[in-house]
């Protein structure tokens, strides 16, 4: 762990350790998998990795590492003094684009040879090859400037450098939900070393090779669906399914990685399907969209349909466990909707991108909820004698954890009924059938 702490910053062990608590708190489980991989330590390293959720994915890939990393971000966020100080603070380099005017390739130059000198001393620095962000489980393109760097350090310091390129995937549940599930995944190192003959014989084509090579470790990491037209309908099935998936990949384990590894095998399949079964190919999206569509419009989950219909007991008791916890609800949410409904208000309302929305209600979050409970638990102990503000600091985040299981028990008890009372109609029946279409697809 000596390495790991190695040349730290002030703002870096505060960004850490805040977000090591965002983590534990935001997530309701996250595995890293495949770190045997990387030769962490003793050799200059750089993670490809796939960009979906913006500062997250960085972040999360330097908290759950083993060594501090550094991170190529758009320029354009260092623009004030103090922003710049504070980023750079945190391990932060920025990297010039076409859209920020000038010439990128001259301002380039100085974040490049700060790249080269940090591969030398055996950093690791975090690329997004692909370019830009998108929210979507799909590869895209890789750009060559992931190797380009490489071989910039490599022939800086006299090709002695022994670069590792390590394909990393992120695989988020969902990408700003709350109690959601993140899994990163470290694949199998690519030493530019292996390709010295190549580049020898012709710089450019070994790029090509690397990358070509790079992409491919990627896809291996990530969920990447590749048949864009049938996005939807196989990303939705990876959620209308996922224990029927699990069985059919003969995955037994509960871990993250079984089920990561069992949507690889769906994936696969169901894409190798559409190109050679025409039948299939015609009909998933249509079939997929009705279900999908009579779904959301009827504020249903998929997991209802697992069932033909709920039975009275299952509801009776649902509603009195929901009567029995309301005074306990309405304590949680009395102490903890406010730090709770500022940052989600903040985020729907001001928050334009998307792909912006897990990173800051994590952060506003672990904020806001550390904030008010710190103000509140002080109030208690100015108007209460002995040591109740212990009690009272103690019950917080336990009531707010029961507030928001019972809220989630509550949608779901509600569910049920409205699902019920759907069962009867021809619409029903008829998505019913689809869902089934569907299912013997994984069967």
């Amino acid at each position: 762990m000596i390495g790991r702490f190695k040349n730290w910053t002030g703002t870096y062990i505060y960004g850490y350790l805040f977000v090591k608590i965002g983590i534990n708190t935001f997530y309701k489980r996250y595995e890293a998998v495949g770190q045997e991989n990387v030769p962490y330590h003793n050799k200059p390293i750089l993670f490809a990795i796939n960009h979906q959720n913006a500062f997250l994915d960085p972040i999360l890939t330097s908290v759950v590492g083993k060594q501090n990393t550094y991170y190529l971000t758009r320029a354009d966020i260092f623009k004030k003094p103090f922003l710049n100080k504070l980023f750079r603070g945190i391990y932060m380099l920025p990297i010039y684009r076409k859209r920020d005017g000038g010439n990128t390739i001259e301002k380039n130059e100085g974040t490049f040879n700060e790249c080269y000198d940090l591969l030398k001393e055996n950093n690791i620095i975090i690329i997004f090859p692909e370019g830009n962000h998108n929210n979507k489980k799909n590869l895209r393109p890789i750009m060559k400037g992931l190797v380009r760097i490489a071989y910039g350090a490599d022939n800086k310091y006299n090709n002695e450098l022994d670069i590792k390129i390590v394909p990393v995937g992120l695989n988020y549940s969902e990408y700003s939900g709350f109690q959601s599930e993140f899994l990163i995944n470290f694949g199998e190192p690519i030493s530019i070393n292996d390709y010295k003959q190549q580049k020898e014989e012709n710089e450019s084509k070994a790029v090509n090779t690397i990358t070509e090579a790079i992409s491919k470790g990627m896809s291996k990491e990530m969920i990447d669906i590749q048949k864009l037209d049938y996005y939807e309908a196989i990303h939705e099935m990876l959620f209308l399914f996922p224990n029927q998936i699990k069985i059919a990949a003969g995955e037994k384990e509960k871990s993250l990685i079984a089920k990561f590894r069992s949507q690889k095998q769906f994936i696969s399949k169901i894409e190798n399907t559409i190109e050679t079964n025409a039948s299939v190919a015609e009909n998933l999206n249509e079939k997929a969209k009705s279900v999908i569509s009579y779904t959301k419009e009827n504020g249903l989950k998929y997991w209802l349909f697992d069932k033909e219909k709920y039975s009275f007991l299952n509801l009776f008791f649902a509603v009195l466990g929901l009567v029995l916890g309301l005074p306990f609800h309405l304590y949680g949410v009395l102490n903890n909707y406010i730090p709770y409904k500022i940052p989600v208000w903040f985020v729907n309302s001001k928050i334009k991108d998307i792909t912006f929305h897990g990173s800051f209600k994590m952060a506003f979050g672990v904020l806001f909820f550390k904030l008010f409970w710190l103000l509140q638990t002080i109030t208690v102990a100015l108007l209460t004698d002995d040591y109740i503000w212990i009690l009272y600091l103690l019950s917080l985040p336990l009531s707010a954890i029961f507030s928001w299981n019972y809220w989630k028990y509550f949608l779901k008890t509600r569910g049920k009924f409205r699902y019920n009372g759907l069962s009867k109609t021809d619409a029903f029946k008829t998505v019913k059938a689809d869902r089934a279409y569907l299912l013997s697809l994984i069967n």
